[in-house]
């Protein structure tokens, strides 16, 4: 009969972690059952301690289930074991934190960057040099949420655009957001930049005016071969917001029947 080598703890820990710390006959994971390495090559037939030679199963599946009576000292064999177990059920708990805390996903990865670069922007402007740290706080969970919408590239350009144009280094870190919102609507919609404009040119006209309403109307005109000229002299031309909704509607009404006309 062959002698079997033992396998040493940092080979069990690559097994263990190559197969996700589960048993590979029936799925069961550690910490619910205790794992152990079986060779799919036996010992007996020559099989070695080789990591391709080497899979995670359960206690059960690799020595088989069974029951039967003890004697006293079996029983004591029995305790020791148990005790042997317990202290492997520890190691495998411990080894499998190891894995989750060393495995950052990206999600944390891009925020760390983040962090660090918004920190650098912050560093600059303190005379301490202590700099900042973005650990808790409304500002840092909105920018986390954001990040996670918008991408770090927008963010990291948002960042740079918001210390450059602004001095005050809280006005600053609250307009990240909305400049990095703006900058992926630009970039997804490459008519976005026309539409505010015309937006804001409508509004400095008008004395009230519900972006929420107006913004729709100037994308349907657009949608329907509205120019910027147009767009631009209905806005800078209007008398009020009902002037202004009564000349869009009416513009959006010739252009949809020119495209019928069009169609037919």
């Amino acid at each position: 009969m062959a002698n079997r080598k033992p396998v040493g703890k940092t080979l069990r820990f690559e097994v263990f972690k190559r197969d996700s710390f589960t048993c590979q006959y029936c799925g069961a994971k550690s910490p619910d059952v205790l794992l152990e390495l079986d060779h799919i090559h036996p010992v007996a037939d020559g099989g070695g301690n080789e990591v391709l030679n080497l899979l995670t199963s359960c206690v059960d599946c690799n020595r088989g289930k069974g029951a039967r009576l003890l004697s006293d000292e079996s029983l004591l064999a029995k305790q020791r074991r148990t005790l042997e177990e317990l202290q492997e059920r520890r190691e495998q708990i411990e080894w499998m934190m190891e894995c989750y805390r060393a495995a950052k996903s990206k999600e944390d990865i891009e925020w760390e960057a983040l962090s660090k670069h918004v920190s650098a922007q912050l560093t600059k402007r303190v005379d301490d040099g202590h700099g900042w740290c973005l650990e808790n706080g409304r500002v840092s969970a909105g920018l986390r949420k954001q990040l996670k919408k918008l991408g770090l590239a927008h963010m990291l350009e948002a960042t740079d655009t918001a210390f450059e144009y602004y001095s005050d280094v809280d006005t600053a870190l609250s307009k990240i957001v909305g400049i990095a919102i703006i900058k992926h609507r630009e970039q997804t919609d490459p008519d976005y930049a026309i539409k505010s404009q015309v937006l804001n040119a409508a509004k400095r006209r008008c004395s009230y005016f519900t972006d929420s309403q107006a913004r729709p109307l100037i994308e349907q005109a657009r949608e329907l071969g509205a120019n910027k000229d147009e767009l631009f002299h209905i806005a800078n031309s209007c008398l009020g917001w009902t002037n202004w909704c009564n000349k869009m509607s009416s513009l959006i009404n010739r252009l949809e029947m020119s495209f019928t006309s069009e169609v037919s």
